[in-house]
C-alpha cells in the first residue's frame, strides 16, 4: 500500500529532508527534495510480511521528516494488514502417467533469512517440503518454487498452494490442473532387449495386463500391485525371425484408457 505525505516547504530554496520510520514495514527514500515555497508529496509505502492479529486491531506508527533549516514533520499512521488473498493461478496439463513441471514465483521481502513451508490441498499436485529464501533488500528478493503437476484422473481439477514462514508471511497460489487420456508413445528400438518405464499415476496399488501384438516381441503379462505414484520397468525383448518388426505394447488398468506404446525390432 502507498499514502502520500504532504509537506509545505516555506524556504526560499529547495531543501533536502531526512525521514525516519519507528516501524520495519515502511519503506522510505533516504532523502526527499522539497520544492521552494510548494507542497511536496512524499511518498511512504506500507509492506507488511504479516497479517496484523485480529484482536490488536490496527497499529500506530510514527514517520519524522527532518530538516535542519524547518525541524521535523512528524506524522501518525494507523496501520493494518490483512492475511493475504491467491497471489494469481496456474495453468497444467497433463496426460495419466506423464507430468507437468512448472515454477511458482514469490517476493520475498523480509530483511533476514528464512525457510518457508510448502504445501498442497491435493496429492496430484506435490512440491518440496520447504524453500529457503535470503535476506532481503527493499526491493525483496524473488524466490522459486517447483510444483508438479501429475494426474490419477481424465478431467479438471484444482488445488491450493501454501507456501509459509511464521516470519516471513503466507503466499497463496490457485492451481488448476486438466488430465488428460495417456498419449501414445514410440516408437522404441529393441535391439534384443529394452527397458520401458511405466509409472503408476494413481494414490493407490494397482495391477496392470500387459499385451503385444506381435510374437516376435515378448513381455510380462502383467505388472502386479504397482506401488501408487512409482515407476516400474517393463522388459521387452525381440527376436528377429524375417518377419514384420514393428508391435505394439498395451497396458491396461480397469476403467481407465490403455497405455500404448509402439515397437520396432532392430
Amino acid at each position: 500500500m502507498t499514502a502520500q505525505c504532504h509537506i509545505a516547504e516555506r524556504e526560499s530554496e529547495d531543501a533536502p529532508w531526512v525521514r525516519k520510520a519507528v516501524n520495519s514495514d515502511l519503506v522510505l527514500q533516504p532523502t526527499y527534495e522539497l520544492r521552494a515555497s510548494a507542497e511536496t508529496n512524499c511518498k511512504v509505502v506500507f509492506r507488511p510480511v504479516l497479517p496484523t492479529p485480529a484482536e490488536q486491531g490496527s497499529q500506530m506508527s510514527l514517520v519524522t521528516f527532518s530538516s535542519t533549516e524547518l525541524g521535523d514533520f512528524v506524522y501518525l499512521l494507523r496501520l493494518s494488514a490483512s492475511p493475504a488473498g491467491a497471489e494469481r493461478s496456474m495453468q497444467f496439463k497433463a496426460s495419466i502417467g506423464g507430468k507437468d513441471v512448472q515454477t511458482f514465483r514469490f517476493l520475498h521481502y523480509l530483511p533476514a533469512a528464512t525457510d518457508y513451508k510448502c504445501t498442497t490441498d491435493n496429492g496430484m499436485f506435490s512440491v518440496e517440503a520447504k524453500v529457503s529464501a535470503p535476506e532481503a533488500g527493499s526491493d525483496g528478493v524473488e524466490v522459486e518454487v517447483e510444483v508438479v503437476f501429475e494426474p490419477d484422473r481424465i478431467g479438471d481439477c484444482a488445488a491450493k498452494l501454501t507456501v509459509f514462514s511464521e516470519e516471513g508471511g503466507e503466499y497463496i497460489c490457485i492451481l488448476r490442473g486438466h488430465g488428460a487420456p495417456p498419449q501414445p508413445q514410440g516408437p522404441y528400438e529393441v535391439a534384443g532387449a529394452y527397458k520401458i518405464d511405466f509409472v503408476n499415476p494413481f494414490p493407490e496399488a494397482k495391477t496392470f495386463t500387459v499385451a503385444v501384438d506381435n510374437k516376435a516381441f515378448t513381455a510380462p503379462k502383467s505388472l502386479d500391485n504397482v506401488a501408487p505414484r512409482s515407476t516400474v520397468p517393463i522388459n521387452v525383448s525381440f527376436a528377429a525371425g524375417g518377419g514384420d518388426t514393428a508391435g505394439k505394447l498395451t497396458v491396461v488398468c480397469e476403467g481407465f484408457p490403455a497405455w500404448l506404446y509402439y515397437l520396432k525390432g532392430v
